[in-house]
């Protein structure tokens, strides 16, 4: 009886331990099932765009030679980095295949954004045609449940939805041409009329150089060109300006004149000023030494 307990007690506890060991493991499980779903999101993601981009260097060429240019230019990096990612055959210089490395290429700014606008623009395109599909799938499974009546006005916003969903697909697609034909002006465009414009204000510029200098030729050979009585009214007028300049000459020296007696005239006075009051500096100090001695004396 007693062997009998100790095997169920024994399998309860083996029970309870299997049971926890599951437990964890599951909660383990669960702890990584969402970074993997993120990760793995995150892989969808990426290999949409690969397959875009892919697609896109494998199109043929449509006589753009900027874009042909841009699309051997991806194609060539897709091909640099599946090469990176070949793992290397022991410690040999070349890599897989014999292919040593390469200069590593790069898009330029313009060349990226380029990039970046196509590659927007054909996701656009993708996800218009999986909402077709996904249209065409629901409208297929509307008329098998058109026989539930309550599902109908259900069915009819469903269709709504999608049409108004198409409908921004389009709009989206129609700004992404607008921006395309934006960015083009504002790189090309718009360079050259600033161009234009700078010469034209240059242009501008040397013509109202040319016409004040007419103007200032015009003016001379017009006042060599006048009558005669005008030029002996020139000379009277310089004669004039000669003799007001002598006058002011002559001003200008009679005031140096009057200055320069002035200050003879100051320093004369001051040395009076001061001998005058030298002597009675000194008649004072003989009064008090008259004064010092008679009080002395009394």
């Amino acid at each position: 009886m007693s062997n009998s307990v100790k095997e169920r007690t024994f399998m309860s506890y083996d029970v309870k331990q299997s049971e926890e060991s599951t437990s964890s493991a599951k909660e383990a499980i669960n702890d990584l099932s969402e970074p993997l779903q993120t990760e793995y999101n995150y892989y969808m993601q990426y290999k949409t765009i690969f397959n875009v981009l892919e697609e896109f260097a494998r199109q043929e060429d449509c006589g753009d030679s900027e874009n042909d240019k841009l699309k051997s230019k991806v194609y060539e990096i897709i091909v640099q980095e599946s090469l990176a990612q070949t793992t290397r055959l022991g410690d040999l210089e070349d890599d897989i295949l014999g292919v040593k490395d390469v200069n590593s290429l790069s898009l330029t700014y313009l060349e990226s954004r380029r990039l970046e606008e196509i590659v927007k623009k054909k996701l656009i395109e993708k996800q218009c045609q999986l909402t077709n599909k996904n249209g065409m799938l629901d409208k297929n499974k509307s008329k098998l449940l058109t026989s539930d009546p309550s599902l109908n006005e259900l069915i009819e916003n469903k269709n709504q939805l999608i049409a108004l969903k198409q409908e921004y697909v389009k709009n989206l697609l129609t700004l992404a041409e607008l921006m395309t034909e934006l960015k083009e002006m504002r790189l090309n465009e718009l360079p050259q009329a600033l161009e234009m414009k700078i010469e034209e204000w240059t242009l501008s510029g040397k013509i109202c150089n040319l016409k004040a200098r007419l103007l200032t030729s015009k003016n001379r050979v017009d006042a060599f060109t006048e009558t005669s009585t005008s030029l002996e009214a020139y000379k009277q007028l310089v004669k004039d300006i000669k003799r007001e300049q002598r006058v002011c000459e002559e001003e200008i020296e009679n005031l140096k004149q009057l200055k320069r007696q002035y200050e003879q005239v100051s320093c004369k006075q001051y040395d009076e000023i001061l001998k005058s009051y030298l002597e009675y500096k000194a008649a004072l100090e003989r009064k008090k030494l008259l004064y010092s001695r008679f009080k002395d004396k009394v």
